[in-house]
């Protein structure tokens, strides 16, 4: 039996990923850049490397919330059933 997520819950929990992503990835970023003592040019693909999944997330969780992004699975239940 196919079971679909919440437009709700999908998109919620890719919005708490992009923004736990994002503030954990600039505060290592910053901690990087302060040991090192880089210039920002240097920093720029650190920077890209988790800017670019984050505003992945947050695109997916803006589609789930508008009902484009859906995810299904099959329950561990029906598949022992099926087999």
């Amino acid at each position: 039996m196919n079971k679909v997520l919440g437009n709700g819950v999908l998109g919620s929990v890719l919005l708490v990923l992009a923004v736990l992503l994002f503030t954990i990835g600039t505060q290592n970023v910053v901690a990087v850049q302060r040991v090192l003592l880089l210039s920002p040019a240097d920093i720029l693909p650190l920077i890209l490397c988790i800017v670019v999944p984050a505003v992945v997330f947050l695109i997916g969780s803006i589609k789930a919330f508008q009902g484009s992004l859906t995810l299904s699975y099959q329950s561990g239940a029906s598949q022992s059933m099926d087999n």
